[in-house]
Protein backbone atom coordinates (compact mmCIF):
# COMPACT_ATOMS: atom_id res chain seq x y z
CA UNK A 1 0.00 0.00 0.00
CA UNK A 2 1.73 3.18 -1.19
CA UNK A 3 -1.01 5.76 -2.07
CA UNK A 4 -1.38 8.88 0.15
CA UNK A 5 -5.52 9.78 1.41
CA UNK A 6 -5.53 13.10 0.37
CA UNK A 7 -8.70 14.30 2.28
CA UNK A 8 -6.96 13.05 5.34
CA UNK A 9 -3.73 14.60 4.72
CA UNK A 10 -4.88 17.55 3.93
CA UNK A 11 -7.71 17.26 6.83
CA UNK A 12 -4.18 17.14 9.08
CA UNK A 13 -2.45 20.34 8.05
CA UNK A 14 -5.76 22.28 7.97
CA UNK A 15 -5.63 21.31 12.13
CA UNK A 16 -2.54 24.12 12.08
CA UNK A 17 -4.61 26.70 9.86
CA UNK A 18 -3.64 29.93 8.50
CA UNK A 19 -0.08 29.17 10.23
CA UNK A 20 1.07 26.58 7.90
CA UNK A 21 2.52 28.49 4.19
CA UNK A 22 0.36 27.83 1.28
CA UNK A 23 3.07 26.48 -0.30
CA UNK A 24 3.29 23.29 2.19
CA UNK A 25 -0.57 23.13 0.98
CA UNK A 26 -0.15 22.85 -2.19
CA UNK A 27 2.84 21.17 -2.10
CA UNK A 28 1.38 18.45 -0.59
CA UNK A 29 -1.73 18.34 -2.76
CA UNK A 30 0.39 18.02 -5.57
CA UNK A 31 2.37 15.28 -4.06
CA UNK A 32 -0.95 13.19 -3.05
CA UNK A 33 -2.27 13.50 -6.68
CA UNK A 34 0.98 11.99 -8.13
CA UNK A 35 1.06 9.74 -5.59
CA UNK A 36 -2.50 8.37 -6.02
CA UNK A 37 -2.03 8.18 -9.61
CA UNK A 38 0.92 6.03 -8.98
CA UNK A 39 -0.88 4.01 -7.18
CA UNK A 40 -3.57 4.01 -9.66
CA UNK A 41 -0.88 2.31 -12.42
CA UNK A 42 0.22 -0.04 -10.36
CA UNK A 43 -3.28 -1.28 -9.87
CA UNK A 44 -3.24 -1.75 -13.63
CA UNK A 45 -0.34 -3.27 -14.26
CA UNK A 46 0.04 -5.74 -11.69
CA UNK A 47 -3.46 -6.31 -10.39
CA UNK A 48 -5.55 -6.73 -13.14
CA UNK A 49 -9.19 -7.60 -12.87
CA UNK A 50 -8.83 -10.54 -15.36
CA UNK A 51 -6.93 -11.80 -18.30
CA UNK A 52 -5.41 -9.51 -20.78
CA UNK A 53 -7.18 -9.03 -23.83
CA UNK A 54 -5.04 -7.17 -26.56
CA UNK A 55 -7.73 -6.25 -28.73
CA UNK A 56 -10.00 -4.04 -26.16
CA UNK A 57 -6.58 -2.55 -25.19
CA UNK A 58 -6.54 -1.49 -29.25
CA UNK A 59 -9.68 -0.13 -28.71
CA UNK A 60 -8.99 1.44 -25.73
CA UNK A 61 -5.94 3.47 -27.53
CA UNK A 62 -8.10 4.31 -30.24
CA UNK A 63 -10.48 6.23 -28.15
CA UNK A 64 -7.28 7.87 -26.19
CA UNK A 65 -6.06 9.05 -29.70
CA UNK A 66 -9.47 10.45 -30.12
CA UNK A 67 -9.50 12.22 -26.72
CA UNK A 68 -5.89 13.31 -27.68
CA UNK A 69 -7.14 15.14 -31.19
CA UNK A 70 -10.35 16.24 -29.82
CA UNK A 71 -7.93 18.19 -27.10
CA UNK A 72 -5.72 19.35 -29.73
CA UNK A 73 -8.61 20.87 -32.02
CA UNK A 74 -9.50 22.97 -28.75
CA UNK A 75 -12.87 21.29 -28.67
CA UNK A 76 -14.37 22.23 -25.29
CA UNK A 77 -17.93 20.14 -25.41
CA UNK A 78 -17.63 18.45 -22.25
CA UNK A 79 -19.92 15.77 -24.10
CA UNK A 80 -16.89 15.09 -27.14
CA UNK A 81 -14.66 13.76 -24.00
CA UNK A 82 -17.32 12.31 -21.37
CA UNK A 83 -19.40 9.79 -24.13
CA UNK A 84 -16.29 8.34 -25.50
CA UNK A 85 -14.71 8.57 -21.76
CA UNK A 86 -17.53 5.86 -21.32
CA UNK A 87 -16.46 4.18 -23.83
CA UNK A 88 -12.81 4.03 -22.63
CA UNK A 89 -14.15 3.17 -19.15
CA UNK A 90 -15.98 0.05 -20.69
CA UNK A 91 -13.08 -1.09 -22.80
CA UNK A 92 -10.18 -0.90 -19.95
CA UNK A 93 -12.07 -3.05 -17.99
CA UNK A 94 -12.86 -5.82 -20.58
CA UNK A 95 -9.21 -5.40 -21.60
CA UNK A 96 -8.13 -6.74 -18.31
CA UNK A 97 -5.91 -3.63 -16.93
CA UNK A 98 -8.20 -2.26 -13.70
CA UNK A 99 -10.48 0.34 -14.81
CA UNK A 100 -9.39 2.98 -12.75
CA UNK A 101 -6.68 3.97 -14.92
CA UNK A 102 -9.58 4.96 -17.18
CA UNK A 103 -10.53 7.91 -15.11
CA UNK A 104 -6.53 9.21 -15.24
CA UNK A 105 -6.25 8.70 -18.90
CA UNK A 106 -9.79 10.50 -19.35
CA UNK A 107 -8.97 13.71 -17.22
CA UNK A 108 -5.68 14.00 -18.44
CA UNK A 109 -7.62 14.76 -21.83
CA UNK A 110 -9.75 16.89 -20.79
CA UNK A 111 -8.59 20.90 -22.18
CA UNK A 112 -7.19 22.35 -19.30
CA UNK A 113 -6.85 25.92 -21.15
CA UNK A 114 -9.13 28.42 -21.61
CA UNK A 115 -10.52 28.91 -25.20
CA UNK A 116 -10.58 32.75 -25.00
CA UNK A 117 -6.85 34.47 -24.44
CA UNK A 118 -6.66 36.75 -21.43
CA UNK A 119 -7.15 40.65 -23.80
CA UNK A 120 -10.50 39.23 -25.36
CA UNK A 121 -11.72 38.36 -21.94
CA UNK A 122 -11.10 41.72 -20.24
CA UNK A 123 -12.01 43.68 -23.46
CA UNK A 124 -15.64 41.76 -23.74
CA UNK A 125 -16.38 41.86 -19.81
CA UNK A 126 -15.51 45.65 -19.81
CA UNK A 127 -17.76 46.20 -22.81
CA UNK A 128 -20.45 44.30 -20.81
CA UNK A 129 -19.79 46.09 -17.75
CA UNK A 130 -20.68 49.20 -19.23
CA UNK A 131 -23.26 48.41 -21.38
CA UNK A 132 -24.84 47.13 -17.83
CA UNK A 133 -24.57 50.22 -16.35
CA UNK A 134 -26.27 52.48 -19.34
CA UNK A 135 -29.24 49.82 -19.61
CA UNK A 136 -29.42 50.76 -15.33
CA UNK A 137 -32.60 52.42 -14.09
CA UNK A 138 -33.44 53.43 -10.43
CA UNK A 139 -36.96 53.55 -11.24
CA UNK A 140 -37.58 49.18 -11.65
CA UNK A 141 -35.44 45.97 -10.41
CA UNK A 142 -33.21 44.52 -12.14
CA UNK A 143 -35.60 41.40 -12.68
CA UNK A 144 -37.80 44.22 -14.76
CA UNK A 145 -35.24 45.19 -16.60
CA UNK A 146 -34.98 42.83 -19.38
CA UNK A 147 -31.70 44.68 -21.00
CA UNK A 148 -29.72 44.45 -17.59
CA UNK A 149 -31.03 40.48 -17.55
CA UNK A 150 -29.79 39.79 -21.03
CA UNK A 151 -26.50 41.67 -20.21
CA UNK A 152 -26.06 39.61 -17.50
CA UNK A 153 -27.04 36.03 -19.46
CA UNK A 154 -24.34 37.37 -21.87
CA UNK A 155 -21.80 38.28 -19.45
CA UNK A 156 -22.68 34.63 -17.17
CA UNK A 157 -21.78 32.72 -20.69
CA UNK A 158 -18.56 34.67 -21.40
CA UNK A 159 -17.40 34.23 -17.88
CA UNK A 160 -18.17 30.12 -18.57
CA UNK A 161 -16.50 30.20 -21.54
CA UNK A 162 -12.87 31.40 -20.22
CA UNK A 163 -12.98 28.73 -16.94
CA UNK A 164 -11.33 25.88 -18.49
CA UNK A 165 -13.54 22.64 -19.15
CA UNK A 166 -11.26 20.78 -17.21
CA UNK A 167 -12.19 23.29 -14.29
CA UNK A 168 -16.13 23.40 -14.85
CA UNK A 169 -16.59 19.50 -14.97
CA UNK A 170 -14.57 19.57 -11.84
CA UNK A 171 -16.64 22.16 -9.74
CA UNK A 172 -19.59 20.14 -11.00
CA UNK A 173 -18.69 16.96 -10.00
CA UNK A 174 -16.98 17.81 -6.90
CA UNK A 175 -20.22 17.94 -4.35
CA UNK A 176 -20.83 14.75 -5.65
CA UNK A 177 -17.77 13.11 -4.92
CA UNK A 178 -17.32 15.04 -1.79
CA UNK A 179 -20.95 13.73 -0.05
CA UNK A 180 -21.48 10.41 -1.98
CA UNK A 181 -19.08 9.03 -3.70
CA UNK A 182 -15.65 9.08 -1.23
CA UNK A 183 -17.90 8.33 1.86
CA UNK A 184 -18.68 5.41 -0.11
CA UNK A 185 -15.50 4.25 -1.14
CA UNK A 186 -14.34 4.60 2.35
CA UNK A 187 -16.86 2.85 4.30
CA UNK A 188 -16.66 0.27 1.47
CA UNK A 189 -13.23 -0.14 1.86
CA UNK A 190 -12.74 0.59 5.66
CA UNK A 191 -14.13 -2.30 7.04
CA UNK A 192 -11.96 -4.70 9.27
CA UNK A 193 -12.85 -7.80 11.34
CA UNK A 194 -11.14 -7.56 14.91
CA UNK A 195 -10.35 -11.08 15.55
CA UNK A 196 -7.91 -13.36 16.22
CA UNK A 197 -5.41 -11.90 18.09
CA UNK A 198 -4.49 -8.33 16.19
CA UNK A 199 -1.05 -7.23 18.36
CA UNK A 200 0.25 -10.25 17.44
CA UNK A 201 -0.66 -10.51 13.82
CA UNK A 202 0.37 -6.19 14.06
CA UNK A 203 4.20 -8.13 14.13
CA UNK A 204 3.70 -10.05 11.38
CA UNK A 205 6.16 -8.98 8.16
CA UNK A 206 2.91 -7.75 6.04
CA UNK A 207 2.34 -5.21 8.99
CA UNK A 208 5.77 -4.15 9.67
CA UNK A 209 6.07 -3.79 6.03
CA UNK A 210 3.55 -1.19 5.61
CA UNK A 211 4.33 0.76 8.96
CA UNK A 212 7.72 1.37 7.84
CA UNK A 213 6.89 1.68 4.37
CA UNK A 214 3.99 4.43 5.06
CA UNK A 215 5.89 5.72 8.11
CA UNK A 216 9.64 6.07 7.25
CA UNK A 217 9.87 5.04 3.84
CA UNK A 218 7.59 7.77 2.62
CA UNK A 219 8.93 10.71 4.71
CA UNK A 220 12.65 9.91 3.60
CA UNK A 221 12.18 8.67 -0.01
CA UNK A 222 10.01 12.34 -0.47
CA UNK A 223 12.70 14.06 1.04
CA UNK A 224 15.66 12.50 -0.88
CA UNK A 225 13.67 12.65 -4.04
CA UNK A 226 12.82 16.34 -3.81
CA UNK A 227 16.47 17.54 -2.86
CA UNK A 228 17.61 15.23 -5.92
CA UNK A 229 15.29 16.65 -8.08
CA UNK A 230 16.48 20.11 -6.51
CA UNK A 231 20.14 19.38 -6.80
CA UNK A 232 19.23 18.29 -10.72
CA UNK A 233 17.73 21.90 -11.17
CA UNK A 234 14.43 20.05 -12.29
CA UNK A 235 12.67 22.10 -9.43
CA UNK A 236 12.90 24.49 -7.22
CA UNK A 237 11.93 25.22 -3.71
CA UNK A 238 9.53 27.98 -3.35
CA UNK A 239 11.53 30.68 -0.40
CA UNK A 240 8.99 30.06 2.10
CA UNK A 241 9.09 26.42 2.81
CA UNK A 242 12.01 24.88 4.83
CA UNK A 243 13.32 21.06 4.79
CA UNK A 244 11.95 20.81 8.12
CA UNK A 245 8.70 21.29 6.46
CA UNK A 246 9.53 18.41 3.68
CA UNK A 247 9.96 15.85 5.48
CA UNK A 248 7.09 16.98 8.02
CA UNK A 249 4.90 16.71 5.14
CA UNK A 250 6.36 13.57 3.88
CA UNK A 251 5.44 11.70 7.58
CA UNK A 252 1.95 13.26 6.87
CA UNK A 253 1.98 11.49 3.35
CA UNK A 254 2.22 8.30 5.10
CA UNK A 255 -1.16 8.68 6.04
CA UNK A 256 -2.79 5.89 3.32
CA UNK A 257 -6.06 5.07 4.63
CA UNK A 258 -8.96 4.61 2.33
CA UNK A 259 -6.45 4.44 -1.81
CA UNK A 260 -3.83 1.83 0.72
CA UNK A 261 -6.88 -0.20 1.84
CA UNK A 262 -8.61 -0.47 -1.51
CA UNK A 263 -5.10 -1.60 -2.76
CA UNK A 264 -4.28 -4.24 0.16
CA UNK A 265 -8.08 -5.42 -0.91
CA UNK A 266 -6.52 -5.96 -4.67
CA UNK A 267 -3.14 -6.84 -3.76
CA UNK A 268 -4.22 -10.48 -1.97
CA UNK A 269 -6.90 -13.13 -1.88
CA UNK A 270 -7.09 -14.21 1.71
CA UNK A 271 -9.39 -12.74 4.25
CA UNK A 272 -7.34 -12.85 7.26
CA UNK A 273 -4.22 -11.22 5.33
CA UNK A 274 -6.77 -8.37 3.90
CA UNK A 275 -8.47 -7.95 7.50
CA UNK A 276 -4.43 -7.77 9.11
CA UNK A 277 -2.96 -5.25 6.11
CA UNK A 278 -6.29 -2.73 6.82
CA UNK A 279 -5.64 -3.07 10.68
CA UNK A 280 -1.90 -2.32 9.99
CA UNK A 281 -2.84 0.58 7.58
CA UNK A 282 -5.63 2.48 9.89
CA UNK A 283 -3.04 2.44 12.70
CA UNK A 284 0.39 3.64 10.84
CA UNK A 285 -2.25 6.04 9.45
CA UNK A 286 -2.99 7.31 12.55
CA UNK A 287 0.59 7.35 13.54
CA UNK A 288 1.65 9.24 10.76
CA UNK A 289 -1.16 11.53 11.35
CA UNK A 290 -0.14 12.22 15.10
CA UNK A 291 3.74 12.20 14.12
CA UNK A 292 3.17 14.64 11.25
CA UNK A 293 1.21 17.03 13.05
CA UNK A 294 3.33 17.44 15.63
CA UNK A 295 6.76 17.67 13.24
CA UNK A 296 4.73 20.20 10.87
CA UNK A 297 3.62 22.63 14.10
CA UNK A 298 7.86 22.25 15.39
CA UNK A 299 8.62 23.40 12.29
CA UNK A 300 6.88 25.99 11.41
CA UNK A 301 8.46 28.12 14.69
CA UNK A 302 6.07 30.43 16.39
CA UNK A 303 2.91 31.61 15.14
CA UNK A 304 2.23 34.30 12.73
CA UNK A 305 0.50 37.69 14.25
CA UNK A 306 -2.90 38.32 13.36
CA UNK A 307 -3.10 40.66 10.61
CA UNK A 308 -5.04 44.12 11.61
CA UNK A 309 -7.51 45.12 9.00
CA UNK A 310 -8.68 48.56 8.28
CA UNK A 311 -12.33 49.44 8.41
CA UNK A 312 -14.89 49.55 5.52
CA UNK A 313 -14.72 53.27 5.82
CA UNK A 314 -10.87 53.63 5.71
CA UNK A 315 -10.63 52.49 2.48
CA UNK A 316 -12.99 54.24 0.82
CA UNK A 317 -9.87 56.60 -0.89
CA UNK A 318 -8.34 52.94 -2.29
Amino acid sequence: PMATDIAFSLGVIALLGRSVPMSVKIFLTALAIVDDIGAIIVLAVFYPSHELHPEFLAYSIAIVALLVTFNRMNLHNAALYLIPGLFLWYFVYQSGVHATIAGVILAMCIPSKSPINEVRFYVRSKYYLEKFKQASNNEVSILANQKQLSIIHNLHNHLRQMNPLINRLEHTINPYITFSIMPIFALANAGVVLAGNPIGDGLSPLSAGIFFGLLFGKPIGITLFTFIACKLKIAEIPSDIKWKQIFSVGIIAGIGFTMSIFIDSLAFSNEAIIDEGKMAIIITSVVAAVAGLISLRLSLGKPAKKIKYKKLSELRNY
